[in-house]
């Protein structure tokens, strides 16, 4: 099926050939509610058991009442053959060529055949503010989505990335989001799929949602940029920590998932190998739907400065893991659950923060301090740590109790590492020894280079 699928895709964008004579095959399709099938690709093949994908001989595209119209076919009897790449159906709408019907084609005639029904389920609802239950609109609601052939790179994409890829045109369902709130999907095929919720005024969103061949009514999508996760961060002794990051990583099982920019749309390449699941990639289960939504939300960064404040804006409700790490050191993680309100949460870090200053000899002009020296700490167990200052010349290092020796890097041409300093006690000579309770305070001397 898989050389079948290859073919009818490769020869969709094959140059068009010199005109012959023959017969004209016109249709329609449509849904089981009525509406025409817009944009669907539509192909004859043999119907005397020949090999389809050698033997396909006329391609066409329906317009936007759902017609097709097919020319230059060669007298013989035929099928119809369109439908999603990885489940081509024949006519009258049926998945197993041997009951599909039979149509004949005579020179210089067209063969009208009969509306093709493709079953598909009618989905309603409203999207509303989360705090209010208040309809709104929205800027784009989508269901993706839908897969056909794309193009004639197929062969030579899966030679340069590996056999067993798939390269299709990916197309989500999109309908119109009303004042109120209301919004239907007049025709969505069967399958696990999910709603792309997006606009910029809220944080945009993926929903998982299973649509069978019942029709799916009262949908309720919830809407809000009022939630997120605001804190502090401290150090064993209370001091406000600076000089970390921290990441906000969605946890498994999460009933939606952050959207990064707007629902992608066009050629993609798929694996043509099986999900973990056993499903196909084009036809995921709900397990497999969960997993690729939580793969593209990824995680968010960013960092603290000296103050010790962190505040991630818009965050979708659902766990969460928050990862606190110091540059080339500790870090701390936190499970947190989001609301639909502000979290608000306070982490004391189990070490001590050391900070320290990057100053210029004699008072010159000081170098751009960002990143301007590499400083390194090594613990007596070996463990090796290294900070880099910011625009203030500030760097900060969490630590546990003990003796660190220090080594410095000047990363500007212009200058070089003249001394590294704790008060009197030179620490390129001696080790520093922390007690991780009293105030401490390194300083790394610039001077400028001959």
């Amino acid at each position: 099926m898989f050389e079948f699928l290859l073919a009818l895709a490769l020869l969709i964008q094959a140059p068009e050939a010199v005109k012959l004579q023959g017969g004209v095959v016109t249709g329609m399709l449509r849904t089981n509610n009525g509406a025409p099938m817009a944009g669907v690709r539509v192909a004859v093949l043999p119907a005397d058991g020949t090999d389809p994908g050698i033997a396909l001989l006329g391609i066409a595209q329906t317009d936007s009442n759902g017609r097709y119209r097919i020319e230059n076919v060669p007298p013989g009897r035929y099928h119809i053959m369109t439908g999603r790449i990885d489940s081509p159906l024949f006519h009258p709408g049926v998945d197993d060529i041997r009951i599909a019907t039979t149509i004949v084609v005579t020179d210089g005639s067209t063969t009208p055949v009969a509306d093709m029904l493709f079953v598909r389920t009618r989905v309603t609802g409203r999207v509303v503010e989360a705090a209010t239950g208040i309809g709104r609109r929205i800027e784009s609601l989508s269901i993706c989505c839908e897969y056909s052939p794309y193009s004639s790179s197929i062969a030579s994409r899966s030679a340069a990335i590996g056999a067993g890829v798939i390269e299709v045109s990916l197309a989500p369902l999109t309908t119109r989001v009303n004042d109120d709130g209301s919004f239907e999907f007049s025709a969505v095929p069967a399958g696990n799929q999910y709603l792309q919720v997006f606009d910029p005024k809220i944080v945009s969103y993926n929903l998982p949602i299973t649509i069978t061949r019942t029709d799916l009514n009262g949908i309720e999508v919830k809407v809000s940029n009022e939630s997120g996760i605001r804190g502090s961060v401290v150090d064993r002794i209370g001091r406000p920590v600076g000089g970390v990051s921290i990441s906000l990583q969605p946890q498994d099982g999460n009933g939606v998932y952050e959207l990064r920019g707007r629902p992608l749309e066009g050629s993609a390449i798929m694996s043509g190998s099986a999900l973990p699941s056993g499903m196909s990639p084009l036809s995921p289960s709900s397990t497999d739907i969960l997993s690729r939504l939580q793969g593209q939300a990824g995680s968010r960064v960013i960092p603290i400065g000296p103050g010790g404040l962190f505040d991630f804006t818009g965050v979708i409700p659902g766990a969460y893991v928050m990862e606190i790490r110091s540059a080339g050191g500790y870090s701390v993680r936190r499970e947190i659950k989001v609301g639909r309100e502000y979290a608000d949460v306070h982490v004391e870090m189990p070490f001590t923060q050391l900070s320290g200053r990057v100053v210029v000899d004699g008072g010159g002009t000081p170098p751009a301090l960002k990143d301007s020296v590499r400083i390194f700490m090594y613990a007596p167990d070996g463990r090796a740590f290294f900070t880099l200052p910011d625009s203030a010349g500030r760097f900060y290092q969490l630590l546990n109790p003990g003796e660190y020796r220090f080594t410095a890097d000047s990363l500007t041409t212009n200058y070089s590492v003249v001394s590294i300093s704790d008060g009197s006690r030179d620490l390129l000579t001696q080790p520093l020894v922390f007690d991780g309770v009293t105030l401490q305070e390194i300083q790394i001397t610039l001077n400028v280079t001959p």
